[in-house]
């Protein structure tokens, strides 16, 4: 922190942080119950043992933040932020993303001289970037690996592998929420306030699997499939309805109203179908324009 001028100081901040996490799991099952009552153990099963299972996952982010803050004479304000990302959830060559956001804000009633029925009045206004990524192992290209058993006496069981039903997309993009918004919060008459902000978010690149045709191999794709917009304004307001030495009685009412629109759909697409019911009976889907 370093003030610049005597109206003027300047805060700086920086940093890096990381995350691991890993799992394996591990399963085997009685068959018919157990002899004994209360021996959790395989050598109590009445038949055979089943087949058990297993699982394991690893996941690695991490990320370099910085943020820098401006503030004039206690009442204009101005910060920036940036946050690199990176995650193995995508590949190695496409994992790191850049997410900036700014923001100011305007203390009115310190900066101006406002009528005395105005006690505080603060003007903001931001925009940000925000992002999402896809599920653990979704977008790589990955084979499963499964057993045939033993196919002769002596011998050894049998591995193979294949691709599941969804298929992965080296080249998706993180999902990006880009979004503006203006406010205003206003206290007056010692008694009463309102707060009214106005939004305007483009969700960019959202990620979802579209349905392939079964000659295709795959039931569906991974896929960046398109951009939505969600725009809408929040109004509150509050009172101080009774106020005494011994009872206060303050209450506050609502407003928001939001509107949500397909934007546009990959490969200029007009609709996009995300399942069917009764052999196309009935379907939910996006179509550009509408909701």
């Amino acid at each position: 922190t370093r003030k610049l001028t005597q109206d003027l100081s300047l805060t700086l901040m920086g940093g890096y942080t990381a995350q691991r996490d890993e799992a394996f799991a591990s399963s085997r099952s009685t068959s018919g119950g157990l002899t004994p009552e209360n021996f959790f153990a395989l050598a109590g099963s009445i038949e055979s043992p089943l087949g058990g299972g297993g699982s394991r996952w690893s996941e690695l982010r991490d990320a370099v933040l910085a943020t820098a803050n401006v503030d004039y004479k206690g009442w204009a304000f101005l910060e920036a932020t940036v946050r690199r990302d990176r995650t193995s959830r995508i590949r190695a060559a496409n994992n790191a993303f850049i997410y900036p956001s700014v923001n100011a804000s305007l203390v009115l009633s310190e900066a101006f001289d406002l009528p005395r029925a105005i006690s505080f009045a603060k003007l903001r206004a931001s925009y940000g970037v925000v992002g999402n990524y896809p599920g653990r192992y979704q977008a790589n290209v990955a084979y499963n690996q499964r057993s045939l058993g033993v196919q002769s006496p002596g011998g050894r069981g049998v591995l193979y592998t294949n691709l599941g039903a969804g298929y992965g997309n080296d080249a998706i993009r993180p999902e990006q929420k880009r979004e503006f918004e203006i406010g205003l919060r206003a206290n007056f008459l010692t008694r009463f306030g309102i707060d009214v902000s106005y939004y305007n978010g483009l969700i960019v690149d959202q990620i979802l699997p579209v349905t392939l045709p079964v000659s295709q191999g795959f039931s569906s794709v991974l896929t960046n499939i398109g951009t939505l917009r969600n725009a809408g304004i929040e109004i509150a307001l509050d009172a101080d309805i009774i106020r005494t030495g011994d009872f206060r009685w303050n209450t506050r009412v609502n407003y928001a109203r939001n509107e949500n629109s397909v934007v546009k759909l990959a490969n200029e697409a007009t609709e996009l179908v995300h399942r069917g019911f009764d052999g196309g009976a009935a379907q939910i889907k996006s179509i550009v324009g509408r909701p």
